[in-house]
């Protein structure tokens, strides 16, 4: 008996070294892979962060303006009349301006290193020039659809610029959007 004792005894050490083991594997196991995930997921990580610097250096467009000839447009309630100057902001690359200078060749730039377009010599540049007409009267047509007590709000001028943005760009014919800004210089309601 007292050697079956001892075998017991003896199973029963053996038998906790052995789920000691298991359980020791377990953890390691668990840690491997945690630690693999972990340097996976920061691996991933950071190699997003690099593609996300790529995108925005890409995006990365210097844009032009231009300041249109001043509108001068009777509103929807026939008792008013609206005077506003524009300032289109385009992305040059998608009008396509020629050589002969930052405006297509036409006109003097004023307001400092080629920025704006004098309205009174100048013209809309490189694509856009030739529907120049279109344009004018896209937001003429717009203009006139507002009445005074639309355009007398701030929201009614916001919505103005977001609808004057659309149409130029639909006017404008071109593929892409290139005006991406439209800008009240002068806003007169009498």
């Amino acid at each position: 008996m007292a050697d079956d004792e001892e075998q017991t005894e003896g199973q029963a050490e053996e038998v906790p070294k052995k789920k000691g083991g298991k359980m020791m594997l377990i953890i390691i196991i668990a840690v491997v892979v945690l630690l693999g995930g972990g340097g996976g997921a920061a691996f991933f990580l950071m190699s997003g962060g690099d593609e996300a610097k790529d995108e925005n250096e890409q995006v990365d467009i210097t844009y032009k303006t231009i300041e249109l000839r001043p509108f001068v447009v009777n509103l929807a309630d026939n008792t008013s009349y609206l005077k506003v100057v524009l300032l289109l902001e385009y992305d040059p690359s998608l009008v396509g301006e020629s050589r002969g200078g930052a405006f297509g060749g036409g006109g003097a730039a004023i307001g400092g290193a080629g920025s704006r377009q004098d309205p009174i010599s100048g013209q809309l540049p490189g694509a856009l020039k030739e529907r120049e007409p279109m344009i004018r009267d896209a937001v003429i047509t717009l203009i006139a659809s507002k009445t005074r007590q639309e355009l007398l709000t701030v929201e009614g001028k916001e919505t103005l610029k977001e609808e004057l943005l659309e149409v130029i760009n639909d006017a404008g014919g071109l593929d892409e959007a290139a005006i991406v800004g439209v800008y009240f210089l002068e806003f007169i309601i009498q």
